[in-house]
């Protein structure tokens, strides 16, 4: 039981780390936030289906399994070291998109601060 535990709080954190880029991505334009989790269900849940075994290392949501070793039957085997990169890769860039937004969204309040004066 208190290996299950941990491996569902393991596969949480992967995933999220997995779909974070697609809801930073879509937080940022108006009214996007809902089809930016629409976005992130569909490649979370289709996409495990998709990747199949030859692609599975390689995709962020299944390399979370195979990071926390759920295999089920102990059948397949994962390559962790390409499994911690991709999830890095994905981590990195949501930080880059956290803050290259950071820098937009203050010029974008400057900006439309400036058109709101011009206009009175």
């Amino acid at each position: 039981m208190i290996k299950s535990f941990f491996q569902l709080i393991g596969l949480g954190l992967c995933c999220y780390l997995s779909v974070l880029p697609i809801l930073i991505f879509f937080s940022k334009k108006q009214n996007g936030f809902l089809a930016g989790t629409g976005l992130a269900f569909v490649y979370g849940f289709c996409g495990i289906f998709i990747a199949g075994r030859a692609l599975s290392d390689y995709y962020p949501i299944t390399g979370g399994l195979g990071i926390i070793r759920f295999t089920g039957d102990d059948t397949l085997a994962f390559n962790l070291s390409v499994e911690i990169g991709v999830l890095l890769i994905m981590t990195a860039l949501s930080i880059i998109m956290l803050l290259c937004a950071k820098g937009l969204e203050g010029k974008t309040t400057i900006a439309k601060n400036s058109e709101k004066k011009h206009r009175k």
